[in-house]
């Protein structure tokens, strides 16, 4: 009987951890659906500093940035027009997925660099736009998956291996899209990933 109740017992206690565990997926869930649906209001835009936006940024990561040794460059980046607070979200999504999707036996390299772009390049009748690309030295990606990353949910890892429920991307998008720009991804399995920004150069 006492060896039974000890059967009993730990049963009990499998379950109770796989409640926990979904609990635990679940709130991460709803609070990462709630920024989702805050990306899309539309604060009063402002000029934007991003440099400043980085130095927060980096501070808010510091301890992620600490234990994975990560190395991060980042080049002047230009002031522009919008919400400090969906830039702030931005940037941190794309440097919190460098630095988790790296490779285990390699210090993640992360590179933050900005130029002038044409609108051709994006296809978009604007003339001129802030390129701002965040290269890493990460595990990369196929290319057959490289459509479907900013899609809400899409996750091409399994659990056990990265973290995370797939709305990162999605939301970094809908920033994007709120500020009349555009998100694309270059990425090769295993040899890294490089997110471009496309911020409109807006005339005072």
């Amino acid at each position: 009987n006492s060896n039974k109740a000890h059967i009993i017992a730990e049963d009990d206690l499998k379950n109770l951890n796989v409640i926990n565990s979904s609990a635990v997926r679940l709130n991460s869930l709803v609070d990462d659906l709630v920024k989702y649906a805050f990306s899309a209001s539309k604060d009063n835009e402002v000029e934007v500093n991003l440099n400043e936006v980085l130095v927060e940024v980096l501070e808010d990561l510091e301890l992620s940035i600490k234990e994975n040794a990560a190395l991060i460059e980042i080049a002047a980046l230009p002031k522009i027009y919008g919400s400090k607070i969906q830039m702030r979200q931005l940037f941190s999504n794309l440097i919190s997925n460098a630095i988790k999707y790296s490779k285990h036996d390699l210090r993640p390299e992360i590179k933050i660099t900005s130029q002038i772009a044409n609108g051709t390049e994006i296809q978009s009748n604007e003339k001129n736009f802030y390129k701002i690309s965040i290269s890493d030295n990460g595990i990369g990606m196929d290319s057959i998956h490289l459509s479907k990353i900013f899609t809400i949910f899409q996750r091409l890892h399994m659990r056990d291996e990265y973290s995370g429920n797939g709305i990162g991307l999605a939301i970094c998008r809908k920033i994007m899209d709120n500020h009349q720009g555009k998100i694309n991804v270059d990425s090769k399995l295993d040899d890294g990933s490089i997110f471009n920004l496309y911020f409109p150069i807006k005339e005072k």
